[in-house]
């Protein structure tokens, strides 16, 4: 009997532990999907919030990561900034880019999505979106993301074609040709 007890206790807790990542996940999806709502009705401090709520409950989900750098890029919308406060966000944006990238570097839906996080990293000042002023340190960084995909993209139409327009968008004409060739 005691060995039928263990069993079954055995069994409780490996319930409850699946239960509790179950549960935990669903709160972070809820949390992300609550900071993409915010951020559509421009409520960036609170769609910030929110989308750090969902890290702390899964380190381990690309979008969470993605969707916090889009929030530091939309913060760099605000009013009165610094020079130095617009780069410091568009810094910890950058980190949360890379350990999106860290986690599923092979995933097209992550490194497709983050393509398009990273030209507008670079760009300037986003209120003059057109202006096809770039911030030169993020434009080099968002290069050098562009370069180590395009091997990863090449299989996949329509993340090449991604990449090349946005390469199109940096003013990298013959990069983009390229992609659209193949």
């Amino acid at each position: 009997k005691p060995t039928k007890t263990l069993a079954y206790l055995f069994l409780i807790v490996i319930f409850v532990l699946f239960n509790l990542k179950v549960t935990t996940a669903f709160i972070s999806d809820y949390k992300l999907s609550k900071s993409k709502a915010l951020l559509s009705r421009a409520e960036i401090s609170k769609a910030q919030i929110e989308i750090k709520k969902s890290i702390s409950l899964n380190k381990n989900e690309p979008a969470n990561f993605r969707q916090s750098a889009i929030t530091y890029i939309a913060s760099t919308l605000s009013e009165n900034l610094s020079k130095e406060n617009i780069k410091t966000l568009k810094t910890l944006a950058l980190k949360n880019m890379e350990r999106a990238y860290e986690l599923q570097p092979y995933n097209l839906v992550n490194v497709k999505s983050l393509i398009e996080i990273y030209y507008f990293l670079s760009v300037k000042d986003l209120s003059k979106l057109e202006s096809g002023e770039f911030d030169e340190d993020f434009k080099n960084k968002t290069l050098e993301f562009f370069s180590k995909t395009e091997k990863l993209t090449q299989n996949d139409a329509d993340a090449s074609l991604t990449l090349a327009n946005y390469y199109k968008k940096l003013g990298e004409i013959e990069k983009a040709e390229k992609l659209y060739k193949n």
